[in-house]
């Protein structure tokens, strides 16, 4: 696991050295190594077999949850998110249920406007 990440890092910094002379492939080898490295973290995250942990904090993403949202054209839809991705995390996912622009979803908890995108949720 460490030695795949390290080797997508390692190629972002090489295509980072040479951007100067080569734009266009340096960026196209930074966007490719970046889409594999979340494929990669998105497959450890949705098996649970990730088992590392950020410094001070649980599991790498939390325990997967469903949330119930009340959405005023749509009614009633659930939203699986992990337990301590942020809110802003929320609304976006929130947002793309409802095809619409993030900066316009509202949350509301127990009566409370969720403003702050970086809290977590857990």
């Amino acid at each position: 696991r460490e030695l795949h990440i390290n080797n997508c890092i390692n190629h972002i910094s090489r295509s980072l050295a040479n951007i100067e002379s080569d734009y266009k492939t340096s960026i196209f080898k930074i966007d490719r190594c970046l889409m594999i490295l979340k494929t990669f973290i998105d497959q450890f995250e949705t098996v649970g077999t990730f088992v590392g942990k950020r410094h001070g904090s649980s599991a790498f993403k939390g325990q997967l949850i469903t949330l119930s949202v009340n959405i005023l054209s749509l009614k009633k839809v659930d939203i699986t998110i992990f337990s301590n991705e942020t809110v802003g995390c929320l609304r976006q996912k929130v947002a793309q249920e409802c095809k619409a622009d993030a900066t316009q979803i509202r949350l509301i908890f127990q009566t409370k406007e969720l403003l702050k995108d970086n809290v977590s949720l857990s």
